[in-house]
């Protein structure tokens, strides 16, 4: 992978707890200021959920993230780093 990929998150469900990724985009600035949930994918098949907007209130614990290759729910396999850097995603079923 030569750029990083950015990928907003939309939810899928009117209670919000399932997200999923839309097409990706290697404007970083652009997802920021569209969208308050995006992802990064700066190494293939790993994906760190980031909150443009730290100061409001989220809880990430419940959400369901859907895997942009393949749709599935992928897991979280670190805790958050700080108030906009959430945690890292990965995905079981491309990423075995």
């Amino acid at each position: 992978m030569e750029e990083i990929r950015y990928y907003p998150l939309v939810d899928a469900t009117t209670d919000g707890k399932v997200k999923v990724p839309m097409f990706h985009t290697t404007s970083k600035n652009t997802v920021e200021e569209t969208h308050k949930f995006y992802l990064e994918e700066m190494i293939p098949h790993y994906y760190r959920l980031y909150v443009s907007n730290p100061k409001a209130k989220m809880s990430q614990k419940g959400f369901e993230i859907q895997c942009p290759l393949c749709g599935s729910t992928m897991k979280a396999i670190s805790k958050p780093l700080n108030s906009k850097k959430k945690s890292l995603y990965t995905c079981e079923k491309c990423n075995h």
